[in-house]
């Protein structure tokens, strides 16, 4: 898998889950709190899982170090040097 999917993979994951706990309130008033506690809960797990996501394969492909999500995405890994796709 390419470097750049991965990237877009782990922030669709971070936006999903933002809305997941920002939207919650709203929809618990609309429905239930049983639907708030699950969004909340939904979110939250969501957020994990793109953190996981991000330490498991936003790595260099080829020396294997962690590459930084916050920064822009580089043209040459930090530690090797190689060039990334």
């Amino acid at each position: 898998m390419d470097i750049h999917q991965v990237r877009k993979i782990y922030g669709m994951l971070a936006v999903v889950a933002l809305f997941m706990v920002g939207g919650a309130p709203m929809i618990g008033r609309m429905t239930s709190k049983t639907v708030f506690w699950y969004m909340i809960c939904g979110g939250i797990a969501m957020a994990l899982l793109a953190v996981f996501y991000a330490w498991k394969k936003y790595r260099c492909p080829y020396c294997g170090e962690i590459l930084r999500a916050r920064e822009p995405m580089p043209d040459f890994c930090p530690n090797c040097g190689a060039r990334l796709k």
